[in-house]
């Protein structure tokens, strides 16, 4: 089995995920060399990149072509219009334009690229699931003595992992403090600061870095190929938009504000007391548990389910009975809500509801533990527990272990 599937420990070893949440996470850079060149193996290789440029059918923008922190403009390797079905589509790429536009020196970066490689979707996936926030992966594959962006820093946090050839990368200081998505970097780059360090990445080598740092990388004299997995983490601007979106309930927020168009404003009297009042009423509409619920709540049912294996069963249904064993399906992202008289199970934009009584049989079908239907605990029922087993398989909770 390839080292990158055992986990989101294997890509930070020898540091650990607890070490690497607690110092570097959002906060410094972190740099990792001199590991096994074959870590990343089976993850995306030249081969994948070659099939997904010239023969899979990528169109701008889902790929494009940088040079020294310009787009080359897509009509120069794009077709015009292309006959699709009923109707017809434009942006793909030219295969033949597109090895030119390389050959010059161009960097090829393929957007998203989590969306058509699944190992990439699952690495994707294994990273939502220890950090907790939206993330997605980027593919740059750049030509020998080529640079494709200008020094720049990004609103998500980056870990970039080097998969083929040399790349050498420039650190500097923080342009912006965690930068929000609301502050990017301008399109022509930024000015760096103070130089941090300096490195050439390898295949194995990992890069971590926080939002606002600006950064440059350019190759020498190898063709490189690296991921850039971007995560968006739950700022407290998100806690604070979340408690003022709530005030919209409240009629008093709602009220009429009248503001001077005539010059600079200088409320006080009953303006400045109508103020204070609503900072006192939204503290009083502030629950800080119901917010990060809230927040955790469209997480949770904003992950595409990786549901590899559900074609075939529609041709062969897995068959659930109680001697059957079974697992919560590898990258499904969950969460358990217990309100009232109900136990709700929440994944991927769906939700089974059940009553309170069933809490420790939905904690246990969630644990990820390969488990028999017959040993199921809880007080369900042996048919209620089948039909439960049964209607999770097939909506892509469980599958066989």
């Amino acid at each position: 089995m390839a080292q990158w599937r055992s986990g989101f420990s294997a890509w930070l070893a020898p540091v650990t995920v607890d070490a690497f949440r607690a110092r570097w996470w959002d906060r410094e850079p972190l740099l990792l060399q001199g590991r096994d060149p074959q870590l990343y193996d089976g993850l995306l290789d030249l081969d994948e990149v070659d099939r997904l440029l010239t023969g899979r059918g990528l169109c701008f923008p889902t790929f494009r072509l940088l040079k020294d922190g310009r787009v080359v403009p897509p009509e120069s390797w794009t077709v015009p219009e292309l006959p699709w079905g009923t109707g017809a589509v434009t942006g793909f790429g030219k295969p033949d334009a597109v090895v030119q536009h390389l050959q010059s020196g161009c960097t090829a970066v393929l957007e998203q690229v989590q969306r058509v490689v699944p190992t990439v979707a699952r690495l994707c996936r294994a990273f939502e699931e220890a950090l907790r926030c939206t993330t997605q992966a980027n593919a740059y594959l750049t030509p020998p003595g080529s640079r494709g962006l200008t020094p720049h820093y990004d609103v998500q946090n980056v870990v970039v992992l080097q998969l083929h050839g040399a790349k050498r990368w420039r650190v500097h200081e923080a342009r912006v403090e965690r930068p929000l998505p609301s502050q990017p970097c301008a399109p022509g780059g930024c000015e760096p600061g103070a130089l941090l360090f300096e490195a050439t990445l390898q295949p194995g080598d990992l890069l971590s870095l926080p939002r606002g740092f600006v950064h440059v990388a350019d190759t020498q004299d190898q063709l490189s190929l690296h991921l850039s997995l971007s995560a968006l983490p739950v700022t407290w601007m998100d806690v604070m938009q979340e408690l003022v979106a709530r005030c919209a309930s409240d009629p008093r927020f709602r009220e009429a504000v009248d503001i001077d168009i005539s010059g600079p404003n200088d409320a006080e009297g009953p303006l400045a007391d109508a103020f204070e009042a609503r900072l006192d009423a939204m503290a009083e509409l502030a629950d800080l548990d119901d917010t990060l619920d809230a927040l955790a709540r469209r997480f949770v049912d904003t992950r595409l389910p990786l549901l590899g294996g559900m074609v075939e069963a529609l041709d062969a249904p897995v068959s659930v009975t109680r001697d059957s064993r079974l697992r919560r399906r590898t990258g499904l992202i969950h969460r358990i809500e217990v309100e009232g008289d109900f136990v709700t199970l929440r994944f991927h934009g769906r939700f089974v509801r059940l009553p309170w009584h069933a809490l420790e049989t939905a904690r246990f079908v969630a644990d990820g533990a390969a488990f028999c239907v017959r040993d199921v605990p809880g007080q369900l029922g042996d048919a209620e527990r089948l039909a439960l087993c049964r209607h999770l398989a097939q909506t892509g909770f469980l599958e066989p272990a």
